[in-house]
């Protein structure tokens, strides 16, 4: 015998996002990049912290303002030594090469303090975390994998990139010299920091074939697709292909308006009032 009760149930938290964009201004983009080159921290792990300063929802992220705190890193660990990092939410930790998950370190110390948390690995996006906060009031920690994010890089079109560069790799050049205290030599056995759900996926580069040009509008669209239907294993692999092949772009972007509600994202988050 069956009958409807009116009850919701669900099989999984229904407030945690399945899939997850992050609009990430140049300057912090930049800082990672120019901090990830540097001879000085090759092998090393670093933070660089920032602030949300948009989001919609928990679905999408417009996250900038770079901050390099005082901090003492090795191949295996950063500590920081600094008391101007309040008021920061968003941390972007560089891991070794082919460590590409969170540790339970940064799980315990990084992720479950702020609302965003990246990580970047061989010159790429690995991984991220959310801190989603329930209706309850509790929080919630949403994992992320590299399919179920997609990052661009925010270009505000007014800004002057040359003189931009100048402050930046000055910025940068501070860091190394007076801010990051580097300990030991900067070389780590991988199998020593596999993280919490072990060692392996991908690094987040992107990795199409050269001169192949991909129709990103229509991928995003067939991805949407998959994901209204239900096929859920589809849609993730849809998902890891849109985020390598088409993440990481360039956005000329004032706010995080103009890029959600662009006609390439509109259908998808056309729910969300403005």
């Amino acid at each position: 015998m069956s009958w409807s009760s009116g009850l919701e149930v669900y099989r999984s938290c229904p407030y945690l996002p399945r899939h997850v964009v992050f609009l990430i201004d140049y300057a912090l983009y930049r800082v990672v990049e120019l901090l990830y080159g540097r001879q000085e921290l090759r092998g090393y792990e670093f933070l660089v912290y920032g602030r949300v300063r948009q989001r919609r929802g928990w679905e999408a992220f417009y996250i900038g303002d770079p901050y390099i705190p005082v901090q003492e890193v090795s191949a295996a660990s950063v500590r920081v030594r600094d008391s101007n990092s309040a008021g920061y939410d968003v941390v972007v930790h560089k891991h070794p090469s082919g460590v590409t998950k969170f540790s339970q370190t940064d799980y315990d110390y990084i992720n479950v303090n702020n609302t965003v948390s990246l990580l970047w690995v061989d010159g790429g996006w690995s991984a991220a975390t959310i801190r989603v906060r329930a209706p309850c009031g509790k929080y919630l920690l949403a994992d992320l994998d590299r399919g179920d994010f997609t990052v661009y890089v925010a270009v505000d079109p007014h800004t002057d990139l040359g003189k931009l560069e100048e402050e930046l790799s000055a910025l940068v050049d501070d860091a190394v010299r007076n801010r990051i205290k580097r300990n030991g030599s900067g070389v780590v056995r991988v199998a020593g920091h596999t993280g919490r759900n072990g060692n392996g996926g991908k690094n987040g580069k992107k990795k199409g074939r050269a001169g192949k040009r991909v129709d990103c509008d229509a991928l995003l669209n067939r991805c949407i697709e998959l994901d209204e239907s239900g096929d859920l294993s589809a849609a993730e692999k849809c998902w890891e292909r849109y985020s390598r092949l088409c993440g990481d772009e360039d956005v000329a972007v004032a706010s995080i308006d103009d890029y959600l509600y662009s006609d390439l994202y509109r259908e998808y988050y056309g729910g969300w009032s403005v």
